[in-house]
């Protein structure tokens, strides 16, 4: 019984280790980093995006993040198809590169916030209903029949008019 419970101890402190080295990078000695395989950077990472500089309507935020930070074709959390494969490390990817990546991922992270907190703020404010909704959430089947009936006549009388306009011409 003693055994059973030292290896999942044993378990308990690989994961405990595994987890640091993966969150901690100033703390990994050269013997633990080799022990965990990391492969090169792929070079569908290191492609960036082309676009033209001298476009006249490019948004000015644009032309300076592009202008300073290479913008990937694709990011190093993408490139895990297959987990077999040991995944990029980050410690590797250039500054510029990971800066973008934290920043795309940060931008948003803060959209799905602001998005989640204003829904309840729009629907306090009338923002997210219809022009419209005071008249017609109070409306009755009776009104809502008599509402159909007045719109057939008007199109059925636009239809009219339209059809002796065309015979004048």
């Amino acid at each position: 019984m003693e055994d059973a419970n030292s290896s999942s101890d044993t378990t308990i402190l690989i994961t405990t280790q595994h987890h640091t080295k993966l969150d901690d990078y100033s703390s990994i000695d050269q013997e633990q980093s080799s022990s965990v395989p990391q492969r090169p950077i792929p070079k569908e990472l290191m492609e960036v995006e082309e676009v033209d500089m001298n476009d006249e309507l490019m948004d000015p935020f644009e032309w300076a993040t592009r202008k300073l930070i290479p913008i990937p074709k694709q990011y190093y959390w993408e490139d895990s198809d297959n987990s077999e494969e040991a995944p990029v490390d980050p410690k590797v990817l250039p500054l510029k590169l990971k800066l973008w990546h934290r920043s795309v991922a940060a931008g948003g992270s803060a959209l799905r916030m602001v998005d989640k907190m204003g829904k309840p703020v729009a629907g306090f404010l009338g923002l997210s209903s219809s022009r419209f909704d005071y008249v017609t959430s109070t409306m009755s089947e009776r009104d809502w029949e008599s509402s159909r009936q007045i719109v057939s006549e008007r199109r059925k009388h636009r239809q009219e008019d339209q059809l002796e306009d065309g015979d004048e011409d």
